[in-house]
């Protein structure tokens, strides 16, 4: 099934356009096709498209790989991911807690 899963992705994000809503600071680099939807945040990170940023994501001294897709409300911190999907409120390995409204905080 998750080979299912990953090969739709790649289906998908093969027919991606660039489009920015949302903040990528200047230690960071976007590199091919690459949808940040509105409220996602890079910092200090590399995000190689075909890829999505999902609303309210925030991506920190992390890689992000092609055909990755990372759904809203995640946390991405000091990780490396590619060809994968990260569904809604993901949160990597770090200290990040979900606040009561939904948002998430780091630590």
């Amino acid at each position: 099934m998750m080979a299912n899963i990953l090969e739709a992705n790649r289906l998908v994000l093969d027919t991606l356009e660039s489009c920015s809503q949302g903040r990528v600071d200047g230690e960071s680099h976007i590199e091919g096709r690459v949808v940040l939807q509105t409220g996602a945040v890079v910092i200090n990170s590399i995000v190689r498209g075909p890829a999505i940023i999902g609303e309210r994501t925030r991506i920190e001294n992390a890689f992000i790989g092609p055909y990755t897709s990372v759904y809203h409300d995640c946390v991405i911190h000091s990780c490396e991911i590619e060809h994968s999907v990260a569904l809604e409120i993901c949160l990597s390995p770090h200290k990040v807690a979900p606040r009561r409204s939904g948002h998430l905080d780091l630590d």
